[in-house]
């Protein structure tokens, strides 16, 4: 991972600066305020690496919920007509309007709406 990759860095280079004061190669002040420095940016990384955690585990568990539903999909893709089981699974509501307009609400629009998209089917409201 790159940003704990940085992150190694900084902490080796905060560690050169005491061996650097000590060689008198950099003063008090300058270590003091290079020290504050890659500090600052240690903890930036470190919340910036926690946060990516959180987005992945957050992704993942995303990934897995739609997995889940398209497998659920699926195991009703080659059906020629609906029963209760199929209904209470995949839909969330219907409305049926005048002149044979159905409007269908599903459990998990959003995932389905993704599959859509991956598949570049344009025809979906």
């Amino acid at each position: 991972m790159k940003v704990q990759n940085e992150l190694d860095d900084i902490e080796k280079i905060k560690l050169g600066l005491y061996t650097d004061l000590k060689k008198n190669a950099i003063s008090q002040d300058e270590y003091v305020s290079l020290k504050v420095g890659y500090s600052e940016k240690a903890r930036q990384l470190t919340e910036s690496i926690k946060a990516l955690k959180t987005e992945r585990e957050s992704l993942e568990n995303e990934e897995t919920l739609q997995n889940e539903w398209v497998d659920k999909f699926r195991k009703y893709r080659n059906i020629d007509s609906l029963n209760r089981e199929i209904v209470t699974s995949l839909i969330e509501q219907i409305h049926i309007y005048e002149e044979r307009k159905v409007e269908i609400f599903f459990k998990i629009k959003q995932h389905f709406t993704a599959v859509f998209v991956k598949r570049n089917i344009t025809k979906f409201v």
